[in-house]
């Protein structure tokens, strides 16, 4: 019994943090703008044939993050 009390006051914490994310009905993250070297490391792999999808499964970077070094270089 004092799991499931525990999950659902998880649970709403999670509600409340997630309703104060909210701005509009999106969610939006102020991020850091990208280290150049991890710019560097990215355009590294894609020359060397790396796919996408790996290269941000490698990196904690989205695939619009990705996409956006390799069309800006």
């Amino acid at each position: 019994m004092n799991v499931l009390q525990e999950h659902y006051k998880l649970k709403k914490r999670i509600s409340v943090l997630e309703e104060e994310l909210m701005l509009d009905g999106d969610m939006t993250f102020h991020k850091s703008p990208i280290n150049e070297i991890i710019k560097n490391q990215v355009l590294s792999l894609y020359r060397q044939g790396v796919k996408v999808d790996q290269i941000i499964k490698q990196s904690t970077l989205s695939k619009q993050e990705v996409l956006s070094i390799i069309q800006d270089s």
